[in-house]
């Protein structure tokens, strides 16, 4: 498999980039920000981050700035009818931070659904399989992921973290979170 590419940019067009590296030209799908890098660095060195599919008919090749954005892609095609363009568009409306802000919080399918292609129900799966993966990663801002060990280490179970996380601010240190999630739990815990 091929994992990474590093040469310099033949052409670029919208979402498709040819890099030469080692007399070979590469043509790779890349997302909004590796082809931003590209442009300004056309006929410069660019280095991209490759996930790999092999097809019966192709090898498509994906290229990304950075190995955090292609984990980002990676866990976007895990969800089920989440292919590689639907995953692109996706994260062509923000930046991969605030697109897992957005999903760590409870406000990812409102912005995944302003990509090209996804429709409001596609948008809420992809939030909703992708939250919780997310809030216990390194795409997950470090306040939250501390906000959630924390709250796994006083005894909620995991699931039950990410969920009383969502919609925090993510402006908020670590000991408001924990509080603001603990009082929703018990505001839950009254009502039922």
């Amino acid at each position: 498999m091929i994992g990474w590419l590093r040469g310099p940019t033949l052409s670029v067009e919208d979402d498709l980039l040819t890099v030469e590296a080692g007399g070979v030209g590469y043509e790779v799908y890349v997302s909004p920000a590796a082809a931003a890098d590209a442009r300004r660095a056309t006929a410069e060195v660019v280095e991209l981050w490759i996930h790999t599919i092999v097809r019966e008919d192709a090898l498509l090749l994906y290229g990304f700035a950075s190995p955090v954005e292609r984990d980002l892609f990676r866990r976007m095609i895990a969800v089920s009818q989440v292919g590689p363009k639907i995953a692109l568009s996706a994260m062509s409306v923000a930046s991969v931070e605030d697109l897992v802000a957005a999903i760590t919080c409870g406000r990812g399918a409102a912005l995944l659904a302003q990509a090209k292609g996804i429709g409001p129900k596609v948008a809420e799966r992809l939030a909703r399989e992708l939250a919780p993966s997310l809030s216990t990663s390194v795409l997950a801002p470090p306040a939250v992921t501390e906000a959630h060990a924390a709250l796994v280490a006083l005894g909620l179970d995991a699931g039950e973290a990410t969920a009383l996380l969502r919609d925090v601010d993510n402006d908020e240190d670590v000991q408001g979170m924990i509080k603001t999630a603990l009082s929703r739990r018990s505001t839950i815990g009254a009502r039922a």
